[in-house]
């Protein structure tokens, strides 16, 4: 018994010193080919609330009160919206959202039109992070978007936050850029 004890004490331990031997940094980069012009996608990239998550979060926030069957979203998100989505639930998911990270913003921080934003994330456990969004002219109507971000966690458990942070980033990374076409392309 005394062994066995020993042994998982032992496991215990080694997982315990690997977890604090990760690094508490990230870097993640996410891409898509749009069809649209590249002015045309910078001009919706410059604005978050209609394609970005955590944008159309802080809208939804802002918005007054009401029983579900009174809602009614501003024009720009219902663009974004595919066809079918029930707006009650929708509307339930991000206030528990909400409840959980907190009043979380992005804002545009800079940019060099036609080929460059700056966004910054205010609030969350994110908060001051600047993803960096790329848009680059391919073709005629042929778009490349990217979004770089990277962010250092503190702390004694900083790597398994930064591990946990890069996967959670690259699933919303890749559908806010999958929101951004299809507004561009003006589907549903």
């Amino acid at each position: 018994m005394k062994k066995v004890l020993i042994v998982v004490l032992a496991i215990v331990a080694i997982v315990v010193i690997a977890i604090l031997a990760l690094p508490g940094a990230y870097t993640l980069e996410e891409g898509i080919e749009i069809g649209a012009p590249q002015p045309a996608v910078f001009a919706i990239a410059a604005q978050p609330n209609r394609w970005n998550m955590l944008g159309m979060m802080a809208t939804m926030g802002s918005m007054p009160a009401m029983p579900t069957g009174q809602m009614q979203l501003p024009k720009e998100m219902r663009d974004t919206m595919p066809g079918g989505m029930d707006l009650g639930s929708m509307m339930e998911g991000m206030q528990k959202i909400q409840k959980t990270m907190g009043s979380v913003k992005i804002k545009v921080k800079s940019s060099a039109a036609p080929g460059k934003i700056v966004f910054k994330i205010e609030g969350g456990p994110m908060d001051g992070m600047e993803p960096e969004m790329s848009i680059e002219r391919k073709a005629d109507r042929i778009t490349l978007v990217a979004i770089r971000e990277s962010y250092t966690f503190q702390g004694v458990f900083s790597g398994v936050k930064a591990i946990t942070a890069k996967m959670a980033s690259k699933k919303l990374n890749a559908t806010n850029l999958q929101n951004l076409k299809r507004v561009c392309e003006g589907k549903k």
